[in-house]
């Protein structure tokens, strides 16, 4: 009976038919609100693992560089100084739009955002321009979204391929994994590989693991360097080459990229070490 109702009531108001509403809605949003990320470096990273350290590594490097940044993800939304607790890793393209435009009046110049697999088949970044897109690995998770792996790759690839009128400027790739190789063949734009394993435009070498963090030296077009990080693991050491990869673009000093890395202790909620003076590590 509703349903009758409102398909009779709807008749009475002008229409607009689309073949996909979620298409029109990010069109008509960047239009609507002048095209926001042409005003904004918008750097978005995708990937199964290491999204979210990798955008606050980003956000550090640039913001100690002088660049007012802001960011987008899973854990909040950095607006200039507001902090807001995000309903969504990637938000719908109305309320990106918004929160770009936001960013813009109060003087950000950079915003470092988590693009996740749903965002991209859901259209939640079309017609939006990338400044940089990073792609972090690839593994078997959200199945139960994408059925299976090739559907969850091709979702992941459209940020680069610029399809769905998704354009960026660079691509940072991490070609240790299979899937980055498959992203590089399709990639339209500049790119800049990194590696742990070989050599590559961007690469680490002698590392040295502890529970109090990973030491290691950077391999880049910019130089060979030293970082001494806070964070621990394997899988920060690519999160960190997929940031200096992005600041190297970017053409960020050395000096603020090594800074940048240092300031960040922790994560939250990201294989946090806790010392209540135990006498063993948590």
């Amino acid at each position: 009976k509703n349903k009758k109702k409102w398909q009779e009531d709807i008749k009475k108001h002008p229409q607009i038919l689309v073949k996909n509403s979620r298409v029109a809605l990010a069109q008509f949003t960047n239009i609507f609100y002048k095209n926001p990320s042409s005003d904004i470096k918008l750097i978005g990273v995708t990937g199964t693992n290491g999204k979210t350290t990798t955008t606050f590594l980003i956000e550090s490097i640039l913001n100690q560089s002088g660049s007012k940044t802001g960011l987008i993800g899973t854990i909040e939304y950095r607006i200039g100084e507001d902090r807001i607790v995000g309903e969504r890793t990637t938000p719908e393209s109305s309320d990106l739009c918004i929160i770009l435009r936001k960013m813009i009046n109060k003087g950000v110049k950079n915003c470092v955002m988590e693009v996740s697999s749903h965002a991209l088949d859901l259209h939640r970044v079309d017609f939006f321009n990338f400044y940089g897109v990073v792609f972090t690995n690839l593994s078997h998770e959200h199945l139960d979204y994408h059925r299976d792996i090739r559907n969850y790759f091709e979702a992941k690839k459209k940020l680069f391929t610029g399809e769905n009128n998704i354009s960026a400027k660079f691509a940072i790739i991490n070609c240790d994994d299979k899937w980055g190789f498959e992203i590089s063949k399709l990639t339209r734009c500049k790119q800049i590989k990194y590696s742990v394993k070989k050599k590559a435009d961007i690469y680490a070498k002698d590392i040295a693991f502890s529970l109090n963090g990973t030491k290691f030296s950077v391999v880049a077009p910019v130089g060979s360097f030293r970082i001494n990080t806070e964070l621990v693991g394997e899988f920060n050491v690519y999160n960190i080459l997929a940031a200096i990869s992005t600041a190297v673009s970017m053409r960020i000093d050395v000096k603020d990229i090594k800074k940048g890395i240092e300031l960040i202790k922790n994560i939250p909620g990201r294989f946090e070490k806790i010392d209540e003076g135990q006498p063993f590590s948590v």
